[in-house]
């Protein structure tokens, strides 16, 4: 038996009539690369997983369609639990509701815009006149700006059942990491920038051994064993102490290839992520940067290592144009390998030794190398 205020709300539910879905866990989940840590932070590890059901039930490219139902017993079913009881259910529900979520984005000048929103303005869970619980979730107008516009925003896309198998918000979020930078197929980050993007900030993982211990093995094991994903790390030292975490993605068994996840330099597909680092990197402007990437796709420079090579340009004070030197790198190999083993055995150099390479060539020959690429990159984009 219902009490009036169900009853009402059923009575209002013929806007849902279209969007009734089942749950197929091979669906595909797309997603802003803005919001994938951004929800961590907001929802709790169901409130995220009934947000990735939703993503799997609408087409990210039509606004029009952004309300879905879905059954209780559809839910249960895909997280392979015997039973959610509906007061547990509602309050799943509801944690969608409340937090708010802020969006990090960069526009051309590799400024950061933050947006504070609520990704829903309904998310509830009614017993239907069948006798079944439903949840129905409806995306605000807010949202629509980042639920509809991930081929403006940047993107992932996996596996539904990828995320639902998960049974820690830090597995999770390093799933996410993983997913994110897997076009770079391996790639170095700093400990304590990879720390706060798993969400441990807390004393307790101040030092590597204990961050690994309770962190990063166990969420590297569930990873690789209930996803399609399959990765290794190993931790880099600067002396006694770990500084650094290298990642080496893997392409395994995977049924579903992103595309996000290309590893070509179709300009059309350059990948916002890779081009806002390097931004940050260099301090350029996008069309400079866009210019390097298209040297590097010339040069046959492997898209990984465009920004160790950056890096390690931003690294000198001696380099005036940055945009020409970084064109010198790429065509000289023995210099590729220094730079590489520079990243892997820091030890082994002078912290300041980059600095003791100087330009090969003038700042007005590097001048008009850049001027002839950023040419080139606008002729492209002309004819497209």
């Amino acid at each position: 038996m219902t009490n009036d205020n169900t009853n009402n709300e059923i009575c209002c539910l013929s806007e849902f009539n279209y969007g009734l879905n089942s749950i197929d866990t091979n669906n595909i989940v797309e997603i802003a690369n803005c919001l994938l840590f951004e929800c961590l932070k907001a929802y709790g590890l169901m409130g995220v997983k009934l947000f990735n059901i939703y993503l799997s039930l609408i087409n990210p490219r039509d606004d029009n369609y952004y309300i879905v139902g879905f059954s209780k017993s559809s839910v249960e079913k895909a997280l392979n639990l015997e039973r959610i009881r509906p007061k547990v259910a509602k309050k799943y529900a509801d944690s969608l509701l409340n937090p708010v979520i802020v969006p990090t984005l960069g526009d051309e000048n590799n400024t950061i815009i933050e947006d504070k929103i609520v990704l829903f303005d309904r998310s509830t869970c009614l017993l239907a006149p069948n006798g079944q619980y439903w949840f129905f979730l409806s995306c605000s107008q807010a949202g629509k700006k980042y639920l509809f516009n991930i081929d403006g925003l940047g993107y992932i896309k996996y596996k539904l059942e990828n995320v639902l198998k998960l049974n820690s918000k830090y597995s999770m979020a390093l799933y996410f990491y993983i997913e994110k930078n897997s076009y770079r197929r391996s790639w170095i980050v700093d400990f304590e920038e990879l720390k706060t993007i798993l969400g441990c900030t807390s004393k307790t993982y101040e030092h590597f051994k204990a961050f690994n211990n309770q962190v990063l093995t166990p969420s590297s094991k569930e990873v690789n064993e209930k996803t399609d994903t399959s990765f290794e790390y190993e931790a880099i030292k600067q002396g006694p102490w770990v500084t650094q975490i290298r990642f080496i993605y893997k392409n395994n068994n995977s049924t579903y290839e992103n595309n996000q996840k290309s590893p070509k330099y179709n300009e059309s597909e350059y990948n916002e992520d890779l081009i806002g680092r390097i931004m940050n990197i260099l301090k350029l402007g996008k069309e400079s940067v866009v210019a390097i990437i298209k040297a590097a796709e010339d040069n046959g420079i492997p898209v990984e290592d465009i920004l160790i090579y950056a890096n390690f340009v931003a690294s000198s004070n001696n380099i005036n144009n940055k945009v020409g030197y970084m064109i010198t790198i790429f065509r000289k190999k023995d210099f590729q390998e220094y730079i590489k083993d520079y990243y892997k055995n820091p030890s082994k150099y002078n912290k300041n030794s980059f600095n003791d390479f100087k330009q090969s060539m003038t700042d007005e020959k590097l001048d008009e190398i850049e001027r002839m690429l950023i040419r080139q990159v606008n002729k492209k984009g002309d004819k497209g």
